[in-house]
């Protein structure tokens, strides 16, 4: 009995930190796209800008 209360006690600690490593890859995934869609938005308008003028 004891041996199934901690298996079941490792298993939730393990998807726990599935879970939350998971979401630190998201994050860091999102976190990524965001820099580089503003980085590109900013390079296309300071290119545009020396194009124009």
């Amino acid at each position: 009995m004891l041996r199934i209360i901690l298996s079941i006690i490792a298993a939730i600690i393990l998807l726990v930190i599935a879970v939350n490593v998971v979401k630190s890859v998201f994050a860091l995934v999102f976190y990524g796209l965001a820099l580089f869609l503003v980085g590109y938005v900013v390079w296309y308008f300071l290119s545009g800008s020396k194009r124009g003028g």
